[in-house]
């Protein structure tokens, strides 16, 4: 059974509406995308036949993962929350005291978030820090003392899946030192972390069946530096707005497959 999450009205009714989405037009428009396909001949030879089977294939796991979500989902009654601590749906801000950089954001659950729109998911590395904290608090994020499915580390350097991932095996690689921007690393740190990519990399290859893997830097919505390594089948799976769901005991397999195949 999937954990309980708590969202608000809201958040609900937009997982709601996703689904419906996806039950009453995507699935029959699917569905229709087969039969036209099938209808010109020989199934062997038909690549728009087997591209619209893989969609439904595709299709049919985010249905049955969100209406597992949805059925574990409960509205939280924000009256009662404790407001002297940070908890789901706190508005917080928090201080970078490196470098003074402020920012603000709403925890919220995993589907519900939007980094842009500063609502931070409560699973992030980020959220279960500071989960419970108070007012005028210090949280150590970086250095991987935070609960996180971590799959390598070297002395310098952290990798752990996206738990809001584009694809499944979509990963996160950081320095443990605090950087906020690719190009402020030296020349020898750049490429001590592209080194330590490209072995993440080789080790999602091997565990995750992609055509590739994707590799993006942004740096907009976290300031520090991270590198998107990302198992990708279409140009799509770069977007940043489709998102895969897993449950913990997905990401934590996932995590421990990786981290076997790492070199």
């Amino acid at each position: 059974m999937s954990d309980v999450s708590y969202y608000t009205p809201e958040g609900l009714k937009k997982l709601k509406d996703e689904l419906l989405q996806l039950e009453q037009i995507e699935r029959p428009r699917v569905t229709q995308e087969i039969a036209d396909a099938r209808d010109k001949g020989d199934l062997s030879e038909n690549a728009e036949y087997h591209a619209a089977k893989e969609e439904q294939s595709l299709l049919e796991t985010k249905i049955a993962k969100l209406k597992n979500v949805v059925a574990s989902a409960r509205i939280i009654d924000e009256s009662q929350l404790d407001v002297s601590k940070i908890l789901i749906h706190s508005i917080i801000k928090i201080k970078n005291t490196t470098n003074g950089m402020e920012f603000s954001y709403t925890l919220v659950a995993d589907s519900e978030s939007d980094i842009k729109n500063g609502k931070l998911s409560v699973n992030s590395p980020i959220g279960k820090g500071l989960l419970g904290k108070e007012l005028g608090d210090v949280v150590e994020i970086v250095l991987g003392e935070i609960p996180s499915y971590k799959i390598a580390e070297d002395e310098n350097h952290l990798a752990f899946l996206d738990i809001n991932p584009n694809t499944k095996g979509h990963t996160l690689v950081i320095p443990k030192r605090e950087v906020n921007k690719l190009f402020d690393l030296d020349k020898q740190g750049y490429a001590a972390l592209m080194d330590f990519s490209y072995r993440v990399a080789k080790a999602l290859e091997k565990t995750v069946p992609c055509k590739r893997i994707g590799m993006s830097v942004i740096g907009l919505e976290v300031p520090h530096v991270h590198v998107h390594l990302i198992p990708i089948n279409t140009m799509n799976d770069m977007r940043f707005e489709e998102k895969e769901q897993l449950t913990n005991d997905e990401f934590v397999s996932l995590a421990k497959e990786i981290s076997r195949n790492f070199i």
